[in-house]
């Protein structure tokens, strides 16, 4: 039922577990929080393997910073990537625009 609601673009709750706690938070994309929640809890483990105690103020900033850390390696990548394909668009371009100018420049009469 959450998800058809959610389909409508409507905000339904939502429950998540991070660390040893469960929170109870409203979204209007239920699926994607519950993907995002899982990766908090994932790095809330990742700096607090013996324990997941979130009263600790650091465990949820070592987790924002590691989290925040691999966004920016994601996009300073996606960037490069974009870069590298942009460059590529514009050869093939010049070398289509060369390939109909041969052409162009055969089929005019002598």
């Amino acid at each position: 039922m959450a998800e058809d609601a959610a389909d409508r673009g409507q905000v339904v709750p939502v429950e998540v577990r991070i660390g040893d706690r469960t929170f109870r938070l409203r979204s209007d994309d239920p699926e994607g929080v519950l993907r995002i929640a899982e990766r908090v809890d994932d790095a809330v483990r990742a700096v607090a393997p013996g324990g997941t105690d979130l009263e600790d103020p650091r465990v949820a900033l070592l987790a924002a910073l590691n989290v925040a850390g691999e966004d920016e390696e994601l996009r300073r990548a996606w960037s490069e990537r974009t870069a590298e394909l942009a460059a590529r668009v514009r050869d093939l371009a010049e070398r289509v625009e060369q390939a109909r100018a041969r052409i162009a420049a055969s089929a005019r009469p002598v």
